[in-house]
C-alpha cells in the first residue's frame, strides 16, 4: 500500500481524559466529540543549534519539538465531550415549572484536564483513497470562543472552532504524536484510534 498522496478529508474526532504513572501513559472516558470539520496542527521548536569550525558551519543539531496548537473546526460539542474536556463541576438541578432541567455552570471548580485526541485525514493517490490515523498525545483546550447569529433566509452554518495547547507526552521518549499507516477503510483507522485512546463501545 502507497503511504502518501494529498489529504481531501477529516473527520472522526475523538477525545479520552490523559494521565501517567511515570514513563506510563493511560487514557479513560474516551468518546467522540462531534463531527469533523477541519483540523490544523502548528508546532514549536528550538532554535537549531550550529557549531562553526574553520570558519564554515560544520555541524548543525535541528531544534526539538516544544509544543504546539491544534485547532479544530466541528459541527459542535457534544455536552459529554464538553463536559470531558473542560473539566466542568457537577451539574445542578434548576427546576423550570413542573420540569427538572441539569445545568453546569462554569465557575472556579472547572478544571480543565489534559487530554488525548484523535482523528482521521482521508487521502487519495491515483484515485485511490485511504485513512490515516492521528493521535495527539497530550494536550489541553483551551476557553473556547463561541458566537451565534440569528437565522436568516438561508441557513448561514456555524460550526465551532477549538483550540488545544500541545505538549510532549510523560513517554520514556517524550512522543507527542502518532500517525498510523494508510488503512484502506475509515473503521479500521477508527480501530487504531480507539486502540490508542482506550476508548470501547464509543
Amino acid at each position: 500500500m502507497y503511504n502518501g498522496g494529498v489529504r481531501i478529508g477529516f473527520s472522526e474526532p475523538y477525545v479520552a481524559i490523559y494521565s501517567h504513572e511515570g514513563t506510563t501513559v493511560s487514557y479513560a472516558n474516551g468518546q467522540k466529540m462531534a463531527r469533523g470539520v477541519s483540523a490544523n496542527m502548528t508546532g514549536r521548536s528550538g532554535s537549531d543549534s550550529k557549531f562553526y569550525a574553520d570558519n564554515v558551519e560544520a555541524e548543525s543539531a535541528a531544534g526539538k519539538f516544544t509544543g504546539g496548537t491544534l485547532n479544530l473546526t466541528v459541527d459542535g460539542l457534544s455536552l459529554e465531550a464538553e463536559k470531558l474536556m473542560r473539566g466542568l463541576p457537577v451539574a445542578t438541578s434548576l427546576t423550570v415549572g413542573e420540569e427538572t432541567v441539569q445545568v453546569y455552570a462554569d465557575n472556579d471548580d472547572a478544571d480543565t484536564p489534559y487530554v488525548g485526541v484523535g482523528y482521521i485525514e482521508k487521502w487519495q493517490y491515483e484515485g485511490v483513497q485511504t485513512y490515516r490515523p492521528v493521535v495527539i498525545y497530550k494536550c489541553k483546550l483551551t476557553t473556547p470562543d463561541e458566537s451565534a447569529q440569528t437565522e436568516a433566509e438561508n441557513t448561514d452554518w456555524q460550526p465551532q472552532n477549538l483550540s488545544f495547547d500541545v505538549v510532549r507526552s510523560d513517554k520514556e521518549k517524550r512522543d507527542w504524536r502518532l500517525r498510523g499507516e494508510h488503512q484502506d477503510t475509515e473503521a479500521a483507522a477508527l480501530a487504531v484510534i480507539k486502540q490508542v485512546l482506550n476508548i470501547t463501545g464509543a
